[in-house]
């Protein structure tokens, strides 16, 4: 048996400069740590607010250069329309002259007859004459100048060569071969197109 207190062995001078130092080591890593992690997060955001900017300009740009595409495509379609409407007018213009070039006798014509008179033979101009026809109508001879298909036209060359001063012009109608009044002719285009 021991008499007296049992005191805990004191720590050495040593040993405390060893934990005092730990221990400020350990605050200078977490000083350093937080500082470091705020250093991080600045340059982060940084970083954020650059890209964004950038993906701004970017899409700025890209959005001029998509416009700038977008009037080419558009010019050049216009361009496209342009000349399309050109050779529809270029066709249209064809078959409407096409379409008053025929031979025979089938279908709606109108003519342009004119009433000759006088001690000749027109049969022997024939060669002279291959796109005026001679006819014989209310038993008087004609010479048919032209045949159209369209009244409108047949009324508009009659009216020309009035006013040149031609006489004894008639405007007749013809179908299937019969010739017949403008007017009976009109009438049965005008049912046909019913």
């Amino acid at each position: 048996m021991i008499d007296g207190d049992i005191q805990s062995r004191k720590e050495s001078s040593y040993l405390q400069e060893v934990d005092k130092s730990k221990t400020k080591r350990f605050k200078l890593l977490s000083i350093s740590f937080g500082i470091g992690l705020i250093l991080l997060t600045a340059i982060a955001g940084w970083q954020f607010v650059t890209i964004k900017k950038l993906s701004n300009s970017s899409t700025a740009l890209i959005d001029e250069e998509t416009s700038k595409i977008n009037e080419f495509k558009i010019d050049s379609l216009l361009f496209v329309v342009d000349s399309i409407n050109h050779l529809n007018a270029k066709l249209k213009l064809s078959n409407d002259l096409l379409l008053e070039r025929f031979d025979g006798d089938q279908g709606i014509y109108f003519e342009i007859h004119m009433e000759f008179s006088g001690d000749f033979d027109l049969d022997q101009y024939n060669k002279e004459l291959s796109n005026l026809v001679s006819q014989e109508f209310d038993e008087r001879e004609k010479l048919v100048l032209a045949r159209f298909r369209s009244f409108k036209k047949a009324l508009l060359f009659e009216n020309d060569l009035k006013k040149m001063g031609i006489k004894g012009l008639f405007l007749l109608g013809r179908v299937d071969g019969k010739i017949m009044t403008f007017k009976e002719a009109l009438a049965i285009a005008q049912n046909q197109n019913k």
